[in-house]
């Protein structure tokens, strides 16, 4: 099997390289790279070209705007996608592969076939993990379901006086060393370095394109709430986040009111995904056929 790999770059390029000289260090392991230029302003698509070109397995594409993390990263998984395949890691500029063998074991892993993302320790300079992470929306069939466990199934004789949203459990995000199966009411993998596996792809085509910047896990969560779709987890492989590359570069002048409303603009726009019916949310995810 070829791992596909996908990195999206806006405006950092020197983080964009790093993180696929990183790929390109992967020992004992096939792969086909995909780097995605998504509209940069600065002179990154044409330093992209020079460092892609000539290196076998690696393609460049420049999109002619900004179409913001999920739409620009499902151009890379297309294009994979295009060349046949159905297991594709999906990374951000600012991820760097620190283990050498990663990519090899992604490509020989054995996934459960309910299992249709896959995802590692994801940890900065300081060895900080963020993943796994706590969801934030949810559908109203989750959130019921939560509260009946809370309540005992409704067994009870009555109910506590305490409000019942104060009842419900809240997501605790764990760093064990077990591999598992997420509780998609409570629990998603880190965007920064996703592994989209072949059981993904057969009913899927990619990140949820509604979205602009943020949530694009939380879409990812809610689809996995509304389907028998799983995530995993992985804690014994990592990667490398020096998180917020190109953020840092991208805010400038009124950067804190720019991520502030795109920040509120994806939540509405996942909240009302978690609305849906579920055969809506596939064909949400069915874009590309």
């Amino acid at each position: 099997m070829t791992l596909g790999i996908v990195v999206l770059n806006y405006l950092n390029y020197s983080c964009t390289i790093e993180c696929v000289e990183s790929v390109l260090r992967q020992r004992d392991v096939t792969t086909r790279i995909v780097v995605v230029d998504n509209g940069s302003s600065n002179d990154s698509a044409a330093r992209l070209s020079d460092f892609c070109s000539g290196i076998p397995n690696v393609e460049f594409i420049a999109n002619d705007e900004n179409l913001g993390f999920a739409r620009g990263n499902n151009v890379g998984i297309a294009a994979l996608r295009r060349q046949g395949l159905d297991r594709i890691l999906v990374l951000n500029s600012d991820i760097v592969l620190t283990d050498e063998t990663l990519a090899g074991k992604l490509e020989r892993l054995e996934i459960p076939d309910n299992v249709g993302i896959v995802g590692f320790r994801t940890e900065n300079d300081e060895g900080r993990n963020s993943t796994p992470r706590n969801v934030t929306v949810r559908s109203g069939v989750t959130i019921f379901r939560d509260i009946y466990t809370t309540l005992g199934g409704f067994k009870n004789k009555y109910i506590t006086s305490k409000p019942i949203v104060s009842t419900v459990r809240k997501a605790v995000t764990q760093h064990d060393d077990s591999p598992r199966i997420l509780n998609p009411n409570s629990e998603t993998l880190h965007g920064a370095a996703l592994l989209f596996t072949e059981n993904f792809f057969k009913d899927y085509d990619g990140f949820y394109p509604g979205t602009f910047l943020y949530y694009e896990e939380d879409c990812l969560s809610i689809l996995c709430q509304k389907t028998g779709l799983r995530e995993m987890y992985f804690p014994e492989y990592k990667v490398l986040h020096k998180e917020r590359g190109s953020a840092k570069m991208a805010w400038r002048q009124d950067a804190e009111e720019v991520q502030h409303r795109r920040q509120i603009e994806s939540r509405s726009i996942a909240q009302k995904l978690a609305k849906m019916p579920t055969e809506q949310v596939r064909q949400a995810f069915r874009f590309d056929r």
